[in-house]
């Protein structure tokens, strides 16, 4: 579990065990899309599982995810993985064993807005294609979400 007094921020990747619905968990990567300010200690906040196991292309209801075979990706991530986004569960802090990375804003957007579309949920709850927000290591990066969208750069 990650220490409580780490602020977590929509777009960040996490290592998680979130619970199914026979309250069995199992360790996976996440993506935060609760926007920051819906995230606190006291309460669960909203995360779209992760798979490296899908069809080549993917399916609609899924978006690519920067990845490098030497983790090099802002992400963390360090194979072909997507975020599945009618796969959104309920995650708190105690469920976080690490954070891994984040991903750029415009993916970001594009998984809130494939979440409005596939989702069950109230649309617009984690954020309009236009709200999602720049995370501080988005903000201090020089690289740009071009160069972090090359999946596996190295071939």
């Amino acid at each position: 579990m990650i220490p409580p007094v780490f602020h977590l921020n929509q777009g960040q990747v996490v290592i998680a065990r979130p619970l199914d619905p026979r309250g069995q968990g199992k360790i996976r990567p996440l993506l935060i899309i609760s926007s920051s300010d819906q995230i606190s200690l006291d309460e669960p906040f909203y995360a779209v599982a992760i798979t490296t196991t899908f069809p080549d292309p993917a399916p609609d209801n899924h978006v690519i995810l920067p990845w490098d075979p030497q983790g090099r990706a802002r992400s963390g991530l360090c194979r072909r993985s997507a975020a599945v986004c009618d796969w959104v569960v309920p995650i708190d802090h105690t469920m976080i064993e690490k954070v891994a990375g984040y991903v750029p804003r415009k993916t970001v957007r594009q998984i809130a807005w494939k979440v409005d579309v596939y989702g069950s949920y109230e649309p617009g709850l984690f954020g309009s294609a236009d709200e999602v927000e720049e995370t501080e290591a988005e903000r201090g990066s020089q690289e740009t979400d071009e160069d972090d969208n090359q999946v596996n750069p190295g071939g």
